[in-house]
C-alpha cells in the first residue's frame, strides 16, 4: 500500500486504494454486522464514482489483502506522518 498524497481527497487514487480495504474489512469473518452494513454504504458510493473496471480490480486486491499485514503498513503510515 503507498502512502496517500496530500490531495489524496480530490484524486480518483486515493478513491482506489479506498475501496481495497474496505473490500478486506466486509469479507472478514470478525467483522461485526454494523462494520459490515456501514462498509456496504461505503463500497456503493465508491463503485458510483470509480469506473467499473478500476473499482473491480481494487475490491479484487482488497479481498486479497492479508489483515495482519494490511495493519502493520497503516500503522507504519501514521508512524511517518
Amino acid at each position: 500500500m503507498e502512502k496517500p498524497s496530500a490531495q489524496c481527497e480530490l484524486s480518483a487514487y486515493c478513491a482506489t486504494q479506498s475501496a481495497e480495504l474496505p473490500s478486506l474489512v466486509i469479507q472478514h469473518p470478525a467483522t461485526f454486522h454494523e462494520t459490515r452494513v456501514w462498509t456496504e454504504q461505503l463500497l456503493a458510493k465508491l463503485a458510483a464514482e470509480l469506473p467499473p473496471d478500476v473499482f473491480a480490480t481494487a475490491q479484487e486486491r482488497g479481498r486479497a489483502r492479508d489483515l495482519h499485514a494490511t495493519t502493520a503498513e497503516l500503522l507504519e503510515m501514521l508512524e511517518d506522518t
